[in-house]
């Protein structure tokens, strides 16, 4: 499909709106790639600069400027890198798993208290932490870093089911891909962009998360659709191959049904958007028009990241096979210094 076909797949507006701070989010984050030593090779600095991820977050999150664009655009670099890490690791989910404990400790670790050097995407992931510290309260901080433990959980069950090379059928498929897809730590991302931090009761709430998974969902199918030439060749795990290879589907048929949920997921999102908002009628007027914004940035998404993905050099190149930072497998230069990790744990 070329972008025009996709946009008109899903119904996207042609028209959405650009981001002032989004050019120089991307130099920025290609200084911090270098200066954080996840990128390492010429290569890879290229990728980065070539990925537009400042221009892409810009997009998405529409509202963020200034340092808060940059965090999330930065946050987006690093998650990127971690996630090209495991293309090479498809028959070793024990090595992603020790890659993402490791993370784990890096995310929750203080400043100046971890006592081993940081690896890789680490030193990305730390400086992120920091600066979100700074940037909004410790509850909302607990929020980002569970949603980036559920898209852990994600990609370290991905890893397992695609390991065993058996045809992975639609209830892992919903189980596993609103996870790996990696949207659930953008979720508190947005609140950040306005300072729009959410009343614990709602952040909490039934229909919050509910409107969370339709959301991750909708993204998950998006991106299926996007990347699914690169999936064939990766063998990466897609809903339109899901239905191919377990259904028996035809790649049009597969294509239309992943349509035809993908506006249910809309039309959920759109029932329960008024509900909650219903329930938060006893919030005073600051606290309601919080909940309002950030209701609308999560609505915004449907198209926003859509918009996003056709921006980013990472799908824009050929929208099917879009290249890895260094050319084979999608192996960053990094990779070396899990070396000495791997053999320690017998891995």
């Amino acid at each position: 499909m070329t972008p025009l076909d996709i946009a008109e797949f899903f119904q996207i507006p042609a028209e959405w709106p650009v981001n002032p701070d989004g050019p120089a989010a991307d130099e920025q984050a290609v200084l911090w790639a270098r200066r954080t030593r996840q990128a390492l090779t010429p290569e890879e600095v290229a990728f980065v600069r070539n990925a537009t991820y400042g221009q892409s977050m810009g997009t998405a999150f529409q509202r963020a400027r200034g340092e808060r664009l940059q965090a999330i655009t930065d946050w987006v670099t690093c998650a990127f890198f971690l996630d090209d890490m495991f293309l090479g690791m498809l028959k070793h989910p024990g090595r992603v798993e020790a890659v993402l404990n490791d993370a784990v400790e890096v995310m929750y670790a203080l400043p100046g208290t971890l006592r081993r050097p940081l690896k890789g995407p680490e030193r990305g992931l730390s400086d992120v932490m920091e600066r979100l510290r700074e940037l909004g309260p410790p509850r909302w901080v607990a929020r980002f870093q569970q949603g980036m433990r559920f898209w852990m959980a994600g990609i370290h069950e991905k890893q397992l089911a695609l390991s065993i090379g058996a045809p992975i059928g639609l209830e892992a498929y919903w189980r596993i891909r609103p996870a790996d897809i990696g949207v659930t730590p953008g979720f508190p991302l947005l609140e950040m962009v306005g300072e729009n931090f959410l009343p614990e009761m709602v952040a909490s709430s039934h229909e919050i998360e509910r409107m969370q998974v339709l959301v991750c969902e909708a993204i998950a199918i998006q991106n299926d659709v996007v990347s699914l030439g690169r999936d064939r060749r990766d063998r990466d795990l897609n809903l339109i191959l899901v239905l191919e290879e377990a259904y028996g589907m035809t790649e049009r048929k597969a294509l239309e049904k992943c349509r035809e949920w993908y506006f249910e997921r809309i039309e959920e999102f759109d029932t329960l958007r008024p509900v909650l908002q219903q329930r938060c009628a006893h919030l005073p007027a600051p606290e309601r028009e919080v909940v309002h914004d950030v209701l609308q940035d999560y609505r915004d998404l449907f198209h926003g990241t859509m918009h996003a993905q056709m921006r980013s050099g990472r799908y824009r190149s050929t929208l099917e096979n879009a290249p890895s930072p260094t050319g084979t497998g999608g192996r960053p230069a990094f990779l070396d210094e899990y070396a000495d990790v791997f053999a320690e744990r017998g891995l």
